[in-house]
């Protein structure tokens, strides 16, 4: 056809193959029916060895003759020659015009009239083609103000399905019960041909509009009761079944009137409107809240929805506690388990509905916070607060709670003292004495007097001891947990006295187990005299007394008796042994009576 590109291929050889060849190809040599000469005929022309070739390529842009009776072409021809001779051959080129173009088809499109549900997004689906594959340009037009664009790519010929996703939303808020329609117009165009236009009509019915929802329970105020020109926050929150924009209008029943105004939503989004207002004078002010979905001229009286509350203002008081409540009143800490829970409570409010805090002073615990619950009206509503405490230990613990709103002068404080005992018991004082006195006696001036303790306790817990000697030294503090196999600790201390003075002697036993107006603390007090020691002093003899006398006195003599009896018959054996033998007649109880003379030579 026309334009076409055409490749010639030639060849020839000579039979010297030194010859030069020369190729001429005629590309339109003659114009039949008459081979009269074209003058005008573009002609190329090669110089090669032997053998040679050439290629050419060759477009034309006109149909042939079509007189020719071998129908419509171009005489063609190629001329060789080596200088010699020459030959040549024709070649026929048949040239066609073209075939005319046609514009792009819808092939097929929706059902008319397409009926589709407001705010619901639809796939469009059409088919186009073009018989001569022009891509093909669809432009949509929804009818609605809206537009789209389509290009296909690659063949058309068969056909190109082409989606489109639109909803149509006619909605007017406040209005429903109508069908509203629109025309989609389609547009194709392969840019060779006019555009080729279709339409069909789309249908919306739009279902009776339902009036918005208010949560309840209305309007939530930050307080009930206030003070004049004290700042109250209100709250509400409401919803739409169609997601309608929505007016709020609150009045406050004291001239003044606010406005509010909230875009479209979800369909059933919850959506909220706060506002605040402080109120001059003091009274009852009835603020109510009127909330619409429907836009002038559509507002009917089923699409405003109406509710209301009360506000106090007046002299504001600070809040209301009762007393601060220990639950059990009397815990017992289970030996076992080595703690107990207690449950501290204060019930509160605040007549005017005021926020309100509740700061707790727990002693070693430290501190905590409650903060007061729900809205204006349920904070004018007594609520029981708590704080559970754990205790392990024993003892008076002081526990307090402040409970203010936050204004000067509003504090409230309450106090409460938790005595936690225990199921432990209590230690045994087993002995306690003073040596070498019996108790109550007296020990004589910068004497060491020494002090004896025994005591046990059912748990052997550690045993704390204070010494108290009542005479202004200083006391002695003990930590004792020796217990020994019978599970007795026995503590001996030494302690003088200075000065000469009646004392009484304190120790204070623990086991540190118990507090407050309970206590496993023992005060054990002896009294004790310092002072002379006076003489032993017998006020009246008795029989006893004389027998044990006469002995005391008499076996002293007899003993003495006893000693010179024993040396006089010593004695009197030696000097029998002395005499001669002839002597031995004379008597001897005789020579006893004199005492034997020495003589000179005896040394008398």
């Amino acid at each position: 056809m026309v334009n076409d590109t055409i490749t010639f291929y030639a060849n020839a050889s000579s039979s010297d193959s030194s010859a030069t060849l020369i190729f001429t190809i005629f590309y339109d040599l003659y114009e039949p029916p008459d081979l009269t000469p074209n003058p005008d005929g573009p002609v190329t022309v090669d110089t090669t060895g032997s053998p040679g070739a050439v290629v050419h390529t060759f477009a034309y842009n006109h149909p042939g003759n079509l007189t020719s009776p071998n129908g419509p072409f171009f005489w063609a021809q190629l001329w060789v020659d080596d200088g010699t001779d020459n030959e040549s051959v024709d070649l026929f080129v048949f040239v066609s015009s073209p075939p005319v173009n046609q514009p792009p088809t819808l092939v097929w499109h929706p059902i008319d009239p397409l009926i589709v549900q407001a705010g619901v997004t639809q796939d469009i689906m059409i088919k186009v083609a073009d018989n001569e594959n022009d891509n093909i340009t669809v432009l949509w037009d929804f009818g609605d103000g809206t537009n789209a664009t389509n290009v296909t790519s690659g063949p058309t010929k068969d056909g190109v399905i082409l989606i489109q996703y639109h909803s149509w939303n006619p909605r007017i808020p406040g209005k429903g019960g109508y069908t509203q329609n629109y025309s989609l117009n389609l547009s194709l165009t392969d840019g060779l041909h006019p555009p080729v236009n279709s339409s069909w009509n789309v249908s919306i019915n739009i279902p009776a509009n339902r009036p918005p929802n208010i949560l309840d329970p209305g309007i939530a105020t930050s307080k009930g009761s206030a003070s004049p020109l004290d700042q109250i926050n209100f709250t509400a929150a409401a919803s739409d079944p169609e997601g309608d924009p929505l007016t709020w209008t609150y009045n406050y029943s004291d001239g003044f009137v606010k406005v509010f105004h909230t875009g479209f939503t979800v369909p059933g989004l919850l959506v909220w409107q706060n506002a605040s207002h402080s109120f001059a004078n003091v009274g009852d002010y009835s603020v109510s809240l009127s909330v619409s979905d429907a836009l002038v001229p559509y507002q009917i009286e089923n699409h405003n929805i109406t509710v209301t509350t009360t506000v106090n203002i007046s002299v504001n008081v600070p809040p209301t506690a009762l007393s601060l409540d220990v639950q059990p009143s009397s815990p017992v800490i289970n030996a076992t388990l080595g703690y107990v829970n207690v449950t501290l409570s204060v019930e509160a409010w605040d007549l005017n509905g005021d926020s309100f805090t509740l700061t707790w002073d727990l002693g070693v615990f430290g501190a905590r916070t409650n903060d007061s619950v729900g809205g204006a009206a349920q904070r004018m509503t007594p609520y029981i607060f708590r704080q559970l405490i754990t205790f392990n230990e024993t003892g008076s613990y002081p526990v307090a709670v402040t409970v203010t709103d936050g204004l000067p002068g509003h504090e409230v404080v309450l106090t409460a003292l938790v005595n936690v005992s225990s199921t432990n018991q209590a230690p045994v004082i087993l002995e306690f004495n003073h040596a070498p006195y019996s108790l109550g006696d007296f020990a004589a001036a910068n004497e060491s007097v020494e002090f004896r303790l025994v005591v046990t306790d059912p748990e052997r817990d550690a045993i704390e001891l204070i010494w108290d000697f009542g005479d202004g030294s200083a006391k002695q503090y003990m930590n004792r947990s020796d217990y020994d196999a019978n599970g007795n600790i026995t503590v001996l201390v030494n302690h003088t006295f200075v000065l000469k003075g009646h004392y009484n002697v304190t120790l204070i036993v623990t086991d540190n187990k118990i507090g407050g107006a309970f206590n496993h603390t023992l005060n054990s007090t002896m009294p004790i005299q310092v002072s002379v020691r006076p003489p032993v002093v017998i006020s009246k003899w008795t029989l006893w007394d004389y027998i044990s006398l006469s002995m005391f006195v008499t076996i002293p003599v007899l003993l003495v008796l006893w000693a010179y009896i024993g040396m006089y018959l010593r004695r009197r054996e030696e000097m029998r042994a002395s005499f001669p033998a002839e002597e031995s007649g004379s008597s001897v109880e005789g020579g006893l009576g004199d005492r034997p003379r020495r003589g000179p030579e005896e040394g008398g």
